[in-house]
């Protein structure tokens, strides 16, 4: 009878070390999925750290506290982070393309701008316009594509963001076969029908709002953008919400034979 405090210590202890490192496989970072071509983390800087494509702060935009690290903080103000256009950030081109956008955001309150609606990133401005990834004023989150002159190409709408807290969100586009609203890993809308194609401009891409004078800002955190030339799966964006403050890991950038090296994705 003596040995069972013994025992028992001992059973402890590999329970201990058991539930160590089931904490630690789940919440730890997951891999950048194959695809990515952009990744703006917001780390005190405006720095693409996959492909180069920098952005610079407008407006008095700043950095906070983020969901990994530190992340854009945003007042709603014709505050926002701008980046030049690039072929790489219109992954949408072409017949059978593909692609996602993908960032953590924090809303302290849901939008109360005029237009109804708080822009996490999109590429376009004025009347031309390519994609968004918006926020309601009723919570819903929606990926807007647009064809050549301003008209819908598709907007699936879904989802009901809670103030408050930290939430991931992500629209995906298969070209022909769907274009679908992530909301915390979970698909919470998708469209499967299309008017025309996919419109490709010069316009710059927008983290947190619009141009100036476009009332679409957003009011919050905005943190770890990432574009991919790919529409990730279910099990992908499920893999990202699941890291949480883990975030991603960066894989390193392969070197194809075939493209210039500023071209080459995973």
């Amino acid at each position: 009878m003596k040995s069972f405090p013994v025992l028992r210590s001992i059973l402890v202890v590999i329970a201990a070390l058991w539930i160590s490192v089931i904490v630690k496989a789940a919440s730890g970072p997951v891999n950048a999925p194959a695809g990515i071509t952009s990744w703006w983390q917001g780390e005190t800087n405006a720095i693409d750290a996959y492909s180069g494509l920098n952005g610079t702060l407008q407006g008095g935009a700043l950095y906070g506290a983020g969901q990994v690290g530190q992340a854009f903080s945003l007042l709603g103000t014709n505050d926002y982070v701008e980046i030049p256009d690039n072929l790489l950030l219109s992954p949408h081109v072409g017949p059978s393309a593909e692609m996602t956008v993908e960032a953590w955001i924090f809303l302290p309150e849901l939008p109360t701008n005029s237009l109804g609606q708080a822009s996490v990133i999109n590429k376009g401005e004025g009347s031309t316009w390519e994609y968004a990834l918006n926020i309601h004023t009723n919570g819903a989150a929606q990926f807007s594509v647009w064809q050549a002159g301003g008209a819908k190409y598709v907007d699936p709408l879904g989802g009901v963001i809670t103030t408050g807290i930290w939430h991931h969100v992500a629209g995906t586009l298969k070209k022909s076969q769907f274009v679908r609203v992530y909301l915390d890993g979970q698909k919470v809308a998708e469209a499967t029908t299309f008017a025309g194609d996919t419109s490709d401009t010069t316009a710059k891409l927008y983290i947190g709002g619009r141009k100036t004078g476009e009332d679409y800002n957003f009011n919050g955190l905005i943190d770890e953008v990432s574009l991919y030339a790919r529409a990730l799966s279910d099990s992908e964006n499920l893999d990202i919400y699941n890291a949480g403050s883990s975030g991603k890991t960066l894989v390193p950038r392969p070197v194809s034979p075939s493209l210039p090296g500023s071209l080459a994705l995973c």
